[in-house]
C-alpha cells in the first residue's frame, strides 16, 4: 500500500476518534456545565460555525501550505481544545472552546478530505468510502474505549487529556508523510475559493451530505442521552447505541467502494436512503431497548456511504477545483450541523427527544424523491487510472 494513503487513512481515524469520545461522555460534559438539552445545542452550533468559517477560507489554505504542513498545524489547536473541555465550569466557556475546535477540525477535514479525492483520481479507483471507513473505525474505537472509561468511573478529564495527547502525536507523525500538494492534473478554469455559482451537480451532493450529517449528528449529539433519558439504561449500555451505529457504518463504508461499482451509486444511494428512513420510523416510534438497537445499526448502515459519495462527487467534478469542491460539501454539511443542533435541542425540550428523528425521516423522504427524479443526470462515474 502506498504509505501516503496509510498515512491519509490514519488521519481520518485520529480525527473520529475525538467525534467518538465526544458522543459517549456527553452527558458528562452536560453535567459539567449544567445545561438544557437547548444549551447543549448551542454548544454543538459554536462547534459548527468555528468549523464552517474555517472552511470558507480552507481551500486558500491548503494551497499555501500543502495537505502535511494544513492538517499538523490545526492537530495543535484541536488537541488544546478538546483536554481544555473537561476543565470548563461555564456554559459560556464551552462554547468557546467549542468554536475554537470547530475551527481546527474545518482545516483538517477539508484537507485530508481533498487528499482522498486526489488519491482517487491517481489511482483511477473508487477510494473515498474506505477512507471513510477508517474515520468511522475511529469513532467506533473511540465510543467503545470511553463507555468502558465509564464503566470504571474513569474522570472526564483523564479521559479527554489522555485522548488528546495522544491524537496530537499520531496526527503529527502521519501528517508528515502526507505529499506537500496535489499529485493529479490541475483542473483547469475553475475557481478558486467557494464564492461563484455552484453547478447543480454540486448542489446536489451538498444534499446529500446535509442529510446524511443530519443523521450522524443526531445519533452522535443526542444517541447517549436518548438511552439514559428514553430507554432508561446506564453504565455501558448509555453508549451502545452510538458504538453499533459506527459499527454498521464501518461495515458499510469498507465494503462500500465495491457495492457501488455493483449496484451503481444512483441504486446504491436509494438502498442506502430507505434504510435510514426505516431507522428514524423505528426511533421515533418505538423506545424500547432492543429496537433502539436495531435501529441505531440500521441507520448505521444506511448514512455510511452518502458523505464519501458526497466527497467523491464534490472532488471528481470538472468544473471546480478538488479543495474547493471539498470545501462546498464540508461547508454545506457543517452549516446544517450549525442550525440543527439548536434547532434539534428546541425540538427535544418541546415535543420530546424522539420527534428528532421524525424531523430527519421527512428530510430523507424529500431527499429519496429528489434522486428518484434528477440522480440519474448529476452522479458522476468513476475515474480512470493514472500513470504515475
Amino acid at each position: 500500500m502506498d504509505r501516503g494513503v496509510l498515512s491519509c487513512q490514519m488521519i481520518f481515524f485520529s480525527v473520529a476518534v475525538y467525534y467518538g469520545t465526544w458522543a459517549i461522555r456527553l452527558p458528562d460534559v452536560r453535567a459539567l456545565v449544567d445545561a438544557s438539552y437547548t444549551g447543549m445545542g448551542v454548544v454543538g452550533m459554536a462547534f459548527a460555525a468555528g468549523a464552517v468559517t474555517m472552511m470558507v477560507v480552507s481551500s486558500r489554505l491548503i494551497n499555501h501550505l500543502g495537505f502535511g504542513k494544513a492538517i499538523s498545524n490545526s492537530a495543535w489547536l484541536l488537541a488544546l481544545t478538546f483536554a481544555g473541555v473537561s476543565f470548563v465550569n461555564s456554559l459560556s466557556m464551552l462554547v468557546v472552546l467549542s468554536f475554537a475546535c470547530g475551527l481546527a477540525i474545518g482545516l483538517t477535514e477539508v484537507a485530508m478530505n481533498a487528499q482522498a479525492s486526489d488519491f482517487e483520481t491517481i489511482f483511477g479507483k473508487p477510494m473515498m468510502s474506505r477512507f471513510h471507513g477508517f474515520f468511522s473505525l475511529g469513532i467506533l474505537v473511540g465510543s467503545l474505549s470511553s463507555s468502558i472509561m465509564v464503566e470504571f468511573d474513569v474522570s472526564l478529564t483523564a479521559n479527554f487529556v489522555g485522548i488528546a495527547g495522544s491524537l496530537w502525536l499520531l496526527t503529527i507523525v502521519f501528517a508528515h508523510n502526507l505529499p506537500s500538494h496535489s499529485r493529479a492534473p490541475n483542473k483547469l478554469n475553475t475557481h478558486p475559493s467557494i464564492f461563484f455559482l455552484w453547478p447543480a451537480a454540486i448542489m446536489f451532493v451538498c444534499v446529500v451530505s446535509i442529510s446524511s450529517s443530519l443523521m450522524e449528528g443526531a445519533v452522535d449529539s443526542w444517541g447517549a442521552l436518548y438511552m439514559t433519558d428514553l430507554v432508561d439504561v446506564n453504565g455501558l449500555k448509555i453508549g451502545l447505541g452510538v458504538v453499533i451505529f459506527n459499527i454498521l457504518m464501518v461495515v458499510g463504508r469498507f465494503a462500500g467502494d465495491r457495492l457501488g461499482e455493483y449496484l451503481g451509486v444512483r441504486k446504491f444511494l436509494l438502498i442506502q436512503l430507505l434504510l435510514v428512513i426505516f431507522a428514524c420510523y423505528l426511533l421515533f416510534t418505538y423506545q424500547s431497548f432492543w429496537l433502539s438497537m436495531v435501529s441505531f445499526a440500521l441507520a448505521g448502515l444506511g448514512v455510511s456511504n452518502m458523505v464519501p459519495i458526497a466527497f467523491s462527487q464534490a472532488g471528481k467534478n470538472p468544473d471546480v477545483a478538488t479543495p474547493v469542491g471539498i470545501s462546498i460539501v464540508s461547508v454545506s454539511a457543517y452549516g446544517a450541523f450549525m442550525a440543527a443542533p439548536a434547532i434539534e435541542g428546541l425540538i427535544a425540550d418541546y415535543f420530546g427527544l424522539p420527534s428528532i428523528f421524525f424531523a430527519i425521516l421527512v428530510v430523507f423522504l424529500l431527499l429519496l424523491c429528489l434522486v428518484s427524479w434528477r440522480g440519474h443526470r448529476w452522479l458522476i462515474a468513476s475515474p480512470q487510472s493514472l500513470d504515475y
